[in-house]
């Protein structure tokens, strides 16, 4: 296939995923304005509750950790510094864009929806708002650009496709802890990741 038609395919590509993930984020925001305390996130809830059994909580709590902002802000410091360091400065300033502007604007969503999280989390000290979750939208940014950085060595095609597959199956896991920790519902998960997905490809679009 000719490069041209390569990027023709992948700007269709983009756009679909874009649309259908806005479309999908307008749906569940509309869905919980009416129907706050619904169906949908209880049967999930019901489905996943036999993960959070006693001796299965220290792994999700790990693994919930690694969508914080306490690991996701030196990570990405570490990570910035390193692609300064390659004099790849453009690159390095639009990482810190996404990241902020993921970030400022999930926080600004929490306020504007002021959606209650769950009533008996199992970890401590979670106060705040519950839509969209933030560790599902910042995940999946920060995934987001370790995949593009991976797909853009030197090292094989079939390790690069793999790395990308743990990759999604890590961010994947992270929104899954958030509902087995009982600190978000479902829908909050969903909403994050599509609004994840949003910030990804804008940044992916400037970064091109």
């Amino acid at each position: 296939m000719k490069p041209e038609a390569q990027s023709t395919d992948r700007e269709r590509l983009l756009n679909v995923l874009f649309f259908l993930a806005l479309l999908i984020f307008i749906v569940i925001a509309v869905y919980l304005y009416f129907y706050p305390d619904n169906s949908f996130d209880r049967s999930i809830q019901k489905l996943t509750h036999p993960l959070a059994a006693p001796w299965l909580l220290p792994f999700w709590i790990r693994l919930t950790f690694f969508g914080s902002f306490e690991f996701l802000f030196p990570a990405y410091l570490i990570f910035i510094l390193i692609t300064v360091w390659r004099r790849r400065v453009r690159l390095g300033l639009s990482i810190a864009g996404v990241a902020l502007g993921g970030f400022l604007s999930m926080q600004l969503l929490k306020l504007l929806f002021q959606r209650h999280r769950p009533l008996t989390p199992l970890v401590p000290n979670v106060i705040d708002y519950s839509f969209p979750s933030g560790h599902s939208t910042s995940s999946l940014i920060f995934c987001a650009v370790l995949a593009y950085s991976l797909w853009h060595t030197s090292i094989s095609r079939p390790l690069r496709i793999s790395g990308i597959i743990l990759l999604t199956m890590f961010t994947l896991g992270i929104g899954l802890s958030r509902i087995v920790l009982a600190v978000h519902y479902p829908t909050d998960v969903m909403a994050g990741f599509c609004f994840g997905m949003l910030w990804s490809i804008i940044w992916y679009r400037f970064v091109r």
